[in-house]
């Protein structure tokens, strides 16, 4: 895509997109990202909502 990082729609789509049961691989292709880079953002968004742990 030619960005290094996602944006705000970007972040809420998966988010949307994993609450429909779709896998990282298909969330990732919808996007045109690699697996690699949408994994790395759920487990950020994750730890921020989690406090780190």
């Amino acid at each position: 895509m030619g960005q290094k990082h996602l944006n705000f729609i970007q972040r809420t789509r998966i988010e949307e997109m994993i609450q429909e049961g779709k896998p990282l691989s298909e969330i990732a292709t919808t996007l045109g990202y690699s697996r690699a880079t949408v994994t790395k953002e759920v487990q950020r968004a994750t730890q921020h909502l989690t406090g780190g742990t």
